[in-house]
């Protein structure tokens, strides 16, 4: 296997440490090692070198198989720490933060989007079930979310009535919200977009 491990000093590594949460690049590195087989030690500095010197979270390490580089290929990847900073270069800061906010995002550029948006940290019951009236499908997401987690395909026929369906997305509003799953881990703040009719109709965010 090509994947390049070069030698990290300590100070190194317990700077590289100071901005990674060291459990999840532990965990991170278990995953990978099932993949490739390197020894998980070994991948877990890897992933604090990858941090410092290319701005690789564990999400882009494994997204992007760093595992399986060398420093020249790895070199070439847009991580999230260098997206952020070309983010901030380009705008100024109050217009930037709304890369980061996918309800404000969608409404800077609502005529441009090409489908449907509900808000569900602002909208209420009412909005929801007009939002719902020619919809037999949505997906919800929540709005800070990334790499598609906690993102659900929700259909009504899956759910006693609209209401059961309000309740389920909004968090712990009655009995029916956790008889499916728990919401502890997903923001409230989510949005609604609807179903299309083919999927390559529905352009990615």
């Amino acid at each position: 296997m090509k994947g390049c491990f070069a030698f990290m000093k300590l100070s190194s590594i317990r700077q590289a440490a100071k901005n990674v949460p060291l459990r999840r690049v532990w965990q991170t590195a278990e995953k990978a090692h099932a993949i490739c087989g390197k020894p998980t030690a070994a991948l877990f500095t890897d992933m604090l070198r990858c941090a410092k010197r290319y701005g690789a979270g564990p999400t882009d390490y494994m997204m992007f198989e760093f595992y399986d580089l060398n420093d020249a290929e790895r070199s070439t990847y847009l991580t999230r720490v260098r997206s952020a900073a070309f983010v901030r270069r380009v705008n100024n800061r109050t217009d930037a933060a709304i890369f980061n906010d996918k309800n404000a995002f969608f409404e800077k550029f609502r005529p441009l989007m090409g489908r449907e948006a509900l808000n569900l940290f602002t909208a209420d019951a009412e909005q929801f079930k007009a939002f719902l009236a020619d919809k037999d499908a949505v997906i919800v997401k929540p709005i800070d979310g990334d790499c598609g987690s906690g993102i659900e395909k929700l259909y009504k026929k899956d759910f006693d009535d609209v209401n059961a369906m309000w309740a389920y997305v909004t968090g712990r509003r009655s009995g029916s919200a956790s008889a499916r799953r728990s919401f502890a881990s997903i923001p409230r703040r989510r949005r609604c977009i609807p179903i299309p009719s083919t999927a390559s109709a529905w352009p990615p965010s």
